[in-house]
């Protein structure tokens, strides 16, 4: 997450490690520009952590994609950012058993000022492979979660002109089939995983929804 001091508008990287029962192990607080902000984090096999998230450009005041690896205590091990002179924020990595990773988020199209669903594939050191955008409508569209997928492509869960979205791509992003859902009251996109039988459950703000393989709803409750 973030922290910010009493009495100052900046604001840091704030990593806190607990054990099983919720005690506190350690603490680290880092610091990359004058707004810091993780919104996700994944374990990797070593034990080591890959977050993302944003931090503003050294260049403008714009927003940039943040990736940050930290060691076993949370120490800085490398730290990337990926930008241009618009807002990109990364909301959630997904490890790859080769070694990348996959960062879904969002970024400002300059043509409209509305955002688009953006998809980053970077090497095991944050060097960009590929980058796509998803969107375009007449509003803004966010990318929340992203989950690697048994037939080695994603599936991604975010909202487009304020309907939840998701979307099934191949290994580089290209996409096999997307579908929005008219849900009541607008339940955001929060989480999605891969179900044993092939498809989807999406968790959102307000209910939970199974999609089939093809993106077809089979059933969703809301709290």
């Amino acid at each position: 997450g973030n922290t910010s001091l009493l009495g100052n508008s900046y604001s840091n990287v704030l990593i806190v490690k607990v054990n099983y029962k919720g005690d506190q192990e350690w603490t680290q607080d880092h610091t990359f520009s004058t707004t810091d902000r993780i919104n996700s984090s994944t374990e990797l096999p070593d034990g080591s952590f890959m977050m993302v998230g944003s931090a503003i450009s050294s260049s403008n005041a714009s927003k940039d994609i943040l990736l940050l690896k930290t060691d076993q205590n949370g120490g800085i091990v490398w730290h990337q950012t990926y930008g241009t002179d618009q807002d990109e924020v990364g909301n959630a990595i997904q490890y790859l058993n080769n070694g990348n990773f996959i960062l879904v988020g969002y970024s400002i199209d300059s043509n409209t000022d509305y955002s688009l669903i953006n998809l980053l594939y970077v090497d095991n050191v944050g060097n960009e492979i590929w980058n796509r955008t998803y969107g375009g409508g007449t509003g803004n569209d966010y990318g929340y979660s992203i989950i690697h997928t048994t037939d080695g492509g994603y599936i991604i869960a975010g909202c487009v002109d304020d309907k939840v979205w998701i979307a099934k791509l191949d290994a580089y992003g290209e996409k096999e089939w997307d579908n929005t859902y008219s849900l009541p009251n607008y339940w955001g996109s929060n989480s999605i995983i891969q179900t044993s039988d092939g498809g989807y459950l999406y968790a959102g703000w307000r209910g939970i929804m199974k999609i089939d393989s093809s993106g077809e709803l089979d059933r969703k409750s809301t709290r």
